[in-house]
């Protein structure tokens, strides 16, 4: 199973040294990818000029957005943005991409927050006819530039429900569940139901199993987790907070080993872990666990 480690770009109060410094310091290993999500009305990096820039100060990682919320964006400037960072990365892209799970984040650009679901697909098979070079509308030049995986980035559904997994069956490469707790029975339900959607859909191809969770490691692990779910999960309140902030942490290093084994076991294909703190010192406790 591969582990890869999201950039710090979400923690309010990262500078752009931490950023690259951190990119640049995954890339030697051991990890397989870095990874940032995205939230637009929140004090933090844009995710694609993010991650642009951590490819500039990277050879080996994939590239992941983790994910992009995609009725938020305009996919014409999308898909020429997300080709663009594919070839600039030598084809190292995976793109993540969701409905979102706040309306502010579509509202705040003037997007409509209602019908994202059927708005995600559409938008999802006008990126893959972008990236085949279909002109954007009759008469015009096709987009470019064209990116260096043939079909374009592999699209991974950031899905938490069954309903939503047999959905993405119809465009999407793989599944990218999010687990809170973390806790690899929930995910191991919605990897069963991509492994049968895929089928059901006559997918040629398995999908990619992705898995996500919040870490933290050090003397003050718990405090950095605690303090950072507090504030970026304010909009849950404080029932919903409460259940988050009781829920099982990975916040040392024998409990992150025996939560990357859980996800092993269940057919993982990779873990994207969120450090909940910015200290480069992270990087080199959760590397230590993965050996």
């Amino acid at each position: 199973m591969d582990v890869g480690i999201a950039i710090p770009g979400m923690i309010p109060g990262t500078s752009g040294d931490i950023l690259l410094e951190w990119a640049a310091h995954a890339d030697v290993g051991p990890f397989s990818s870095i990874t940032m999500g995205e939230r637009i009305a929140y004090d933090c990096y844009d995710a694609m000029i993010a991650l642009a820039a951590a490819a500039a100060v990277t050879e080996r990682v994939r590239i992941v957005s983790s994910a992009l919320i995609l009725p938020a964006h305009d996919e014409v400037a999308l898909a020429k943005q997300a080709a663009t960072l594919d070839l600039l990365s030598g084809g190292r892209l995976r793109l993540g991409v969701a409905i979102g799970g706040r309306g502010e984040d579509c509202r705040v650009v003037g997007r409509p927050s209602r019908d994202r679901h059927l708005t995600l697909e559409r938008q999802v098979r006008r990126l893959r006819e972008l990236w085949r070079g279909r002109p954007p509308f009759e008469g015009a030049a096709p987009l470019g530039p064209s990116p260096v995986q043939p079909l374009g980035p592999p699209l991974l559904a950031a899905v938490n429900h069954e309903a939503m997994v047999f959905r993405a069956a119809r465009w999407a490469d793989g599944v990218h569940p999010w687990s809170f707790g973390p806790d690899a029975r929930e995910v191991e339900r919605i990897f069963d139901a991509a492994e049968r959607a895929w089928s059901e859909a006559g997918c040629p191809m398995r999908p990619l199993k992705i898995a996500g969770f919040y870490c933290a490691l050090g003397p003050h692990a718990d405090q950095s987790m605690s303090r950072f779910l507090r504030d970026y999960h304010s909009d849950l309140g404080a029932e919903r907070l409460h259940v988050l902030l009781a829920a099982d942490r990975a916040t040392t290093a024998s409990g992150l080993r025996a939560q990357l084994d859980r996800f092993a076991e269940i057919g993982t294909d990779e873990v994207l872990l969120v450090p909940t703190s910015n200290d480069l010192d992270q990087l080199s406790r959760i590397a230590d666990v993965i050996g």
